[in-house]
Order: structure tokens, then C-alpha cells, then sequence
């Protein structure tokens, strides 16, 4: 063996303070079962052949390859998503990363700047709009392997890690950003974007007041409300019955007049008393918003993994939610 686990972490860690603080929260070790790197978001694992056949550079590159797809949570974040597109996908988004920090890749590594600025999910649904679905990623490199307990501990690590160091870094803004944005209670954020487009404020309902429970009472025209949920593959089953519980509730509270929607590309609309998810395509909301059936309603929730296209309201005057996972877990 020509290169020490050791001393290419102590090398890399040199390049960027970042870096440094999230690799030494991982294990590196050489595993031959695999043909070149890996990594479980708890581990970094390496071939030695491989590692050997590769400059110091290289060397570099490859073991901050397998960091960020850590970084990246990339692990966690596919979901129901094609393993090898989802592969290839995080692949080209780290890759333009390591470029960008001046360090060097193996050849024949995925590189394409026109998903500069994209998220992974947006480079896997273009992947899939584009029909580039038989490439290969660079390594085959993300093992779904780690408890949840040892990936919330990454995160929260990642997370730390970037407050201090995270500006020393380039091209990763986005997803620094969503790392630090307030978490608020879904819950309390549905029942104010609906109270908002309602009456104003009439006093409490007493049907509610001993339980301890402080809802407004509303005199107004009923509240015509669009409920779209995406099911592009990557909201799973309990988060979608976790929210069209709530939201139930609140029809029901409020006797707000509500249709509910499943989309991907296309909206297929669907009854609370048998939800049964059609989709599993790529991520659009403008035919949902554009159906002329629902003009004349008030304000529109989607429940969306967040990597959409997120239009302006062809009716121009309804209110739009969004709600996404780090709102609603």
C-alpha cells in the first residue's frame, strides 16, 4: 500500500476547516469487497487497489468525493428514488463542489456545470426529463447502512460544522442554508394560513375551551381551500397521513370546503375517505394551479418534498403554502 489512511485525512482535512471538522467525526478504512471508494454516512471505505492507483491529488479528490455525499446526507435524502440515477445525480452535484474548491478527481468523473446551483433532487428529476437514465455513477458509492441515530448525529454534526467553517466553502450556499432555517411547528403554520384567509377574529369557540384548547370562532363565508399533495416518489406514506389528518381537522374545525389533489406532472384528484397515492413521476405544481376547475378557490397547501417548481399563481390572488418535511416532522 503507497498512501496511509491516516495521513490523506490529516492532508485533506489541511484543505478546508470544514472539511476537517465533519472527516474527523468518520471512520476511514480500507474494505477490498468493494472495487473503489464507499461510504454509509458513518464510514468512508476504500479499495486499495484503487486508492493506489490514483496521484495524491486524486487521492484528495476521491476521499472529499466521499465526504460530501456525507455532507450531503445523500444516504438519507433518496428515499424511494432509483438507487444508481439517485448515484449519479449526487455525483454530479459534489463534483461541481470539488472543482469549485480547486481540488482534483480521478478522470472520467461526472461533471457538467449546467447543474450548477441545483439540488440533487432537481439533478435526478432533469436526469430523468432528459433521458440520461443509463449512465453509471463515478464510484457506486452510497451504502444505505447507518442507524438513524448515527446519521442524526452526522447531521448534527454537519450542521455545527457549518455555522463555524461554513463560508470557507464554495458552491454549497443552498444547502448551507436549509441547514440553519428556523424549524416551526407545522401544525401552528397550517392553522394560521388558514385563520388568515378567514374572517377576522370573533371570540373563542366554547366547544373547545374545556379542553384547554383556544380556537377562534369564525363568522364568514366558507373557505374554499386546494389541498395538493406531492407524490413524486419522495414523501412517504406516515408523513401523508400525518398531514391530511391535520388538515382534516381543520376542515372540519373551520367547515372549510376543501378538495384534495395527488401530483407529480399531472393532479388526480382524490377522496379523504380513500387516499390511495397515484404519481411517482417527476415534480410539477403547475397543473394543479393552472386547472380551471379551481379558480374561484382561496388559497391552495401543497405538502412537497420542496424541489419543485414553485410558480406564480396563474389566478394571481389566492394564497400558496408550501409545506415541506422540515415543517412537518
Amino acid at each position: 500500500m503507497t498512501f496511509n489512511l491516516r495521513g490523506l485525512r490529516l492532508v485533506t482535512a489541511q484543505k478546508n476547516p470544514f472539511f476537517a471538522s465533519v472527516l474527523f467525526s468518520l471512520k476511514l478504512e480500507i474494505n477490498n469487497d468493494i472495487p473503489t471508494a464507499a461510504t454509509d454516512g458513518k464510514r468512508i471505505m476504500f479499495n486499495e487497489s484503487f486508492m493506489d492507483s490514483l496521484t495524491k491529488d486524486e487521492r484528495v479528490g476521491v476521499l472529499t468525493h466521499e465526504l460530501l455525499h456525507v455532507v450531503f446526507l445523500h444516504m438519507s435524502r433518496r428515499k424511494t428514488r432509483n438507487p444508481q440515477l439517485w448515484n449519479i445525480a449526487a455525483d454530479y452535484v459534489i463534483n461541481l463542489v470539488i472543482r469549485a474548491n480547486g481540488l482534483v478527481l480521478p478522470d472520467n468523473c461526472l461533471y457538467d456545470i449546467q447543474y450548477t446551483d441545483m439540488t440533487t433532487e432537481e439533478v435526478y428529476d432533469k436526469l430523468i426529463q432528459d433521458g440520461k437514465v443509463g449512465q453509471s455513477p463515478d464510484f457506486n458509492d452510497i451504502i444505505e447502512s447507518a442507524s438513524e441515530d448515527e446519521l442524526r448525529e452526522i447531521a448534527d454534526i454537519i450542521k455545527s460544522a457549518s455555522q463555524q467553517f461554513g463560508h470557507t466553502v464554495k458552491g454549497m450556499d443552498r444547502l448551507f442554508n436549509s441547514l440553519h432555517e428556523p424549524e416551526i411547528d407545522w401544525v401552528t403554520l397550517l392553522h394560521n394560513f388558514v385563520i388568515r384567509d378567514m374572517s377576522d377574529f370573533r371570540g373563542y369557540d366554547r366547544r373547545f375551551i374545556s379542553r384547554g384548547e383556544y380556537f377562534d370562532t369564525l363568522d364568514s363565508e366558507k373557505l374554499k381551500l386546494v389541498v395538493g399533495v406531492d407524490t413524486s416518489g419522495s414523501i412517504d406514506d406516515t408523513l401523508i397521513g400525518d398531514f391530511l389528518g391535520e388538515v382534516n381537522s381543520l376542515v372540519q374545525l373551520y367547515d372549510v370546503d376543501a378538495r384534495y389533489f395527488w401530483f407529480d406532472t399531472k393532479h388526480t384528484e382524490f377522496e379523504l375517505s380513500d387516499p390511495r397515492p397515484v404519481g411517482g413521476g417527476g415534480t410539477s405544481v403547475t397543473t394543479l394551479l393552472s386547472d380551471e376547475d379551481l379558480i374561484d378557490y382561496d388559497c391552495v397547501v401543497i405538502l412537497t418534498d420542496g424541489y419543485l417548481d414553485k410558480i406564480d399563481d396563474p389566478v394571481g390572488d389566492r394564497s400558496i403554502l408550501y409545506l415541506t418535511p422540515s415543517y412537518v416532522n
